[in-house]
């Protein structure tokens, strides 16, 4: 029972470690400035009147992303809906490449009330921890 309780303790020091090092190869790509690529995407939604908060899976071709690239996701324009354009939509994400050349994130679309279909620009910004 002893060897067992070291052994949990000797993985949650590795793990711990792991995600340190992690952290700290994320912040040094973020403190460095310089994405390595970028792109333009407008997702789309069809809206039924709602004031849920809306989940949304953004799987998309990126020939420049490599696996383990950050990935930041800002607006890149005003939203519409049909024909009328809205102030601001706040959508922001971030995720990690998991397949070279694919960028598959999830993010969350603000409650909204409206009937139609939103178009939301983005821009998708990608950082490449140091090797």
């Amino acid at each position: 029972m002893v060897a067992a309780a070291d052994q949990a303790a000797a993985d949650a020091k590795t793990a711990a470690k792991a995600a340190q090092d992690l952290a700290s190869s994320v912040d040094g790509a973020i403190k460095a400035g310089a994405p390595v690529w970028e792109y333009y995407y407008t997702i789309t939604q069809s809206l039924p009147v709602s004031v849920a908060l809306s989940g949304l899976r953004l799987s998309a071709p990126a020939a420049k992303a490599k696996v383990g690239d950050l990935v930041f996701i800002h607006p890149a324009g005003r939203p519409t809906v049909g024909a009328l354009t809205l102030g601001f939509i706040f959508v922001q994400s971030t995720g990690f490449v998991n397949v070279d050349g694919v960028i598959d994130v999830n993010c969350v679309l603000p409650p909204i009330s409206a009937v139609g279909t939103l178009s939301v620009p983005l821009r998708l910004r990608g950082f490449r921890p140091a090797a």
